[in-house]
């Protein structure tokens, strides 16, 4: 019988981590599961949706900050932040 309760005691604890793996995954897309024509029509619908704020922008301009959103999030995370009072640099 004491060898039933060391099995009983293995599977609850495989369980018990199987279900907290599950319960504290995190299942939203990220932006770099985005291609092509979705990114396009996530273009399309930030254009629309900031339109309903009142400010204009292009679908071109904002597939173009989105690509440049993608491209920066590739990067190394940076050694130090500027202050939000630092001038803007230069270039």
């Amino acid at each position: 019988m004491a060898e039933f309760q060391w099995w009983l005691l293995i599977v609850g604890l495989v369980a018990g981590g199987a279900i907290v793996a599950v319960v504290s995954m995190d299942s939203r897309r990220d932006r770099t599961d985005l291609e092509g024509r979705e990114r396009d029509a996530m273009a399309v619908w930030i254009s629309e949706r900031v339109a309903r704020d009142g400010v204009s922008i292009d679908p071109d301009q904002a597939g173009a900050v989105l690509a440049a959103e993608l491209e920066y999030l590739g990067l190394p995370p940076p050694d130090e932040l500027l202050p939000e009072d630092a001038p803007a640099l230069q270039r």
